[in-house]
């Protein structure tokens, strides 16, 4: 099984610390990827620097003598961008590239991107289908993230109708508990569509609310990976995994408040017991600090130490884990 690393398991920290490798400089991050034994990496296309355009041969260079897989972050579906971007990335190797459909966070589907939720994922379907002739000869897939917005109907929705190999989804997998589902039955529902995997894991704690998701080493929190990715790769074997650590700053799920259903489909309420069981069997203790040095305010030497300190434990788990 190959495992690379997502940048967006960082923030500017180390930049700001005056620490190298820069994990948002692209051709950096490919230097901790050698460094530490992995199989991929993960960026924006902005990652390459300024002009990237002109960088494109020598990343693909890189990435072939040091033999790794990639997949690039893209700007939002609906921008203007996307269409440049796909070439971009069939230039560097990339077989998909991630784009997400809205900002929403933390399930919080009160405010969809247009006049409703599913007015919203019609144009989406719309917009997808426009692209497919370009991501084709572009030869790379599109990969929608569950970007704690979408349920897994939402996204077997969108794939099953623009129905193109060049459709699929980028499962992040901790984003399932973000919209109430498990993260098995989430990736159960997903796997035939799946494109590319952030190993996202979280630390959970119990809200009266619901409950709030922290980010932690890959393997270190309430994710059942063998299971998910048991699954995952036995329907899109040729899916790329990166870890990917995540935000800095905990979500908080509200899901035990009747208004957080309101925006979902009545069948998703269905889903949530399996979802809450794996919660509360996970749950970190009640008076634990649970904030992030990026939300107690610490400098940034401190703040890219914790970054680090959870990718090397990530590198470590992910080196004694096995599927199946």
């Amino acid at each position: 099984m190959k495992i690379g690393i997502c940048t967006f398991s960082f923030t500017g920290a180390c930049r700001e610390a005056g620490i190298t490798p820069d994990p948002l400089n692209a051709f950096h991050l490919i230097e901790m990827a050698t460094k530490n034994g992995l199989d991929g990496v993960e960026f924006p296309l902005g990652n390459l620097g300024e002009r990237y355009e002109e960088k494109l041969d020598e990343c693909r260079s890189l990435l072939t003598e040091r033999g790794l897989e990639v997949a690039i972050d893209s700007s939002p579906l609906m921008g203007d961008e996307i269409e440049p971007a796909l070439f971009h990335a069939g230039d560097l190797g990339a077989h998909s590239m991630r784009s997400v459909i809205s900002g929403i966070l933390e399930g919080d589907r009160s405010k969809p991107p247009g006049p409703d939720w599913e007015a919203h994922l019609d144009t989406v379907i719309a917009r997808l289908r426009e692209l497919m002739p370009v991501a084709e000869e572009a030869g790379v897939a599109i990969g929608i993230e569950n970007h704690q917005d979408l349920t897994s109907a939402d996204l077997v929705r969108i794939c099953e109708e623009v129905e193109s190999p060049f459709v699929g989804v980028n499962l992040d997998v901790g984003n399932a508990l973000a919209v109430g589902e498990h993260p098995v039955s989430y990736a159960e529902a997903v796997a035939p569509f799946v494109k590319n995997v952030h190993l996202k894991d979280y630390y959970v704690y119990l809200t009266d609310q619901g409950y709030r998701l922290v980010r932690c080493a890959f393997g270190d929190g309430a994710v059942p990976f063998d299971e998910v990715l048991s699954v995952v790769l036995k329907e899109s074997p040729e899916a790329t995994l990166n870890i990917e650590n995540g935000a800095t700053v905990g979500r908080h799920i509200r899901l035990r408040e009747e208004s957080f259903w309101q925006y979902f489909p009545s069948g998703q309420r269905e889903k949530l017991p399996p979802a809450l069981a794996l919660v509360e069997e996970h749950a970190r203790p009640a008076d634990e600090e649970w904030r992030t040095p990026h939300e107690l305010g610490k400098g940034a030497k401190e703040r890219a130490e914790y970054e680090l300190s959870q990718f090397e434990k990530s590198v470590a788990n992910a080196r004694a884990f096995q599927v199946g």
